[in-house]
């Protein structure tokens, strides 16, 4: 009798953990219906993922260059000097900065040097900041977008750096694209109306143009939405962002 209860209880068992193996398992049909629902999943969130950080992105960069632009004013005004925000362009040369991701996405700020400060003997400009960058990603529409006018012939106001004057990075002669506040804290140079554009994408070298890693929709006029403008006020000094779908010519 005993061995006969046994028997039945050792069959239960058996059948027990047979049941559970079962539902425990996972089949390959229901393996792959899970794969495809997070893949699908998946492809809708990254494109949204990138949107959300190239729009941070963005507005870190309008934050910074803001902040940038306010402290060289104040810097003319209480220094009594003129100072300079500096863009590096396609004509860089010098150590660090002959790679494609130093031109357009670089920026400096420095002044002219004062005697009674300096030195007779110290260069003509004084650096009051390393070479900073942009947020990766983003950069500074090259061409007529970088600090021009929008008069019929823009061009951007250059000033020349000389080997002579230890100016960081820069190892040869150099016009660079400049914002001069004079010691009164109004624009100096550019004369024009001034526009700086940013977007999401890169310089792709020399003789090509800017690259977009995102655009608004498939063809080269949608992208037009993705720039986005700072405007100087001449006679205060002041910038502020002007989002605009209206791109600079290039």
């Amino acid at each position: 009798m005993n061995r006969a209860v046994e028997n039945r209880a050792l069959k239960n068992r058996i059948l027990t953990n047979r049941v559970l193996n079962s539902r425990a398992a996972f089949t390959l049909v229901e393996m792959l219906c899970v794969m495809g629902i997070m893949l699908t999943m998946l492809a809708m969130v990254v494109p949204a993922l990138n949107d959300v950080l190239g729009s941070k992105g963005r507005k870190g960069a309008v934050n910074i260059l803001l902040n940038t632009f306010e402290q060289a004013r104040v810097a003319a005004l209480e220094q009594s000097t003129d100072v300079y925000v500096g863009f590096a362009d396609g004509g860089i040369r010098g150590k660090g900065a002959n790679t494609n991701d130093f031109p357009y996405t670089r920026f400096i700020v420095f002044r002219n040097s004062i005697a009674e400060i300096d030195g007779a003997t110290a260069p003509r400009y004084i650096a009051l900041t390393k070479w900073q960058s942009l947020p990766k990603g983003i950069s500074f529409k090259s061409g007529t977008g970088l600090l021009n006018g929008s008069g019929a012939t823009p061009t951007a106001h250059k000033l020349p750096i000389a080997p002579v004057d230890k100016f960081p990075s820069i190892t040869s002669d150099y016009s660079m694209p400049v914002l001069q506040f004079s010691n009164t804290g109004i624009i100096r140079q550019p004369t024009s109306r001034l526009e700086l554009y940013i977007y999401e994408g890169f310089w792709g070298g020399s003789g090509t143009t800017d690259v977009f890693t995102r655009r608004r929709g498939q063809s080269d006029t949608d992208s037009t939405s993705l720039y986005e403008r700072i405007k100087f006020a001449r006679y205060t000094g002041r910038a502020e962002l002007d989002i605009t779908v209206i791109p600079p010519n290039s």
